[in-house]
């Protein structure tokens, strides 16, 4: 994963939020529609695509589940 995915992310969620607060401040139907709509379009951009593609590809940052090493090894609990 390159470093230019992460900052597509970053700011495909920085410009979300803006656009989520700017809409949050007017209580027409008219202004949510259109927030709506830009937020589908900025998600769903080249960049971002690409960007997901690749963290999808990447490890998992997930730890893996500790495993009691107490317990001998035909009763070790995975």
């Amino acid at each position: 994963m390159k470093s230019s995915h992460i900052t597509a992310l970053a700011e495909a969620v920085r410009r979300a939020r803006r656009e989520l607060e700017i809409s949050g401040q007017r209580a027409d139907a008219v202004s949510q529609e259109t927030a709506i709509k830009r937020l589908a379009e900025l998600l769903d951009s080249d960049d971002v695509n690409e960007a997901l593609a690749a963290v999808s590809d990447a490890p998992s940052m997930q730890a893996d589940p500790p495993v009691d090493l107490r317990v001998p090894y035909p009763w070790r609990k995975h």
